[in-house]
């Protein structure tokens, strides 16, 4: 499962390129193929990662506790 697109790494952008992701990922995850087990995982630079992961990333304002 593959989700590209051309856009800065915002928010906003990845809302969009991630929508209705979610239920697939889920319906992926765990399953099995040929008695093996799926597992997702997600790739990506560090910004995008972070973005996504709800995080400031290396150029934040703030520690993570003051968040």
């Amino acid at each position: 499962m593959f989700g590209c697109f051309e856009a800065h790494d915002s928010y906003l952008n990845l809302g969009f390129g991630l929508d209705n992701l979610d239920s697939k990922v889920n319906a992926v995850d765990g399953s099995t193929w040929h008695g093996m087990t799926m597992k997702v995982f997600i790739s990506g630079d560090y910004e995008c990662l972070s973005k996504m992961a709800g995080i400031a990333g290396a150029n934040g304002k703030y520690h993570a506790m003051y968040n």
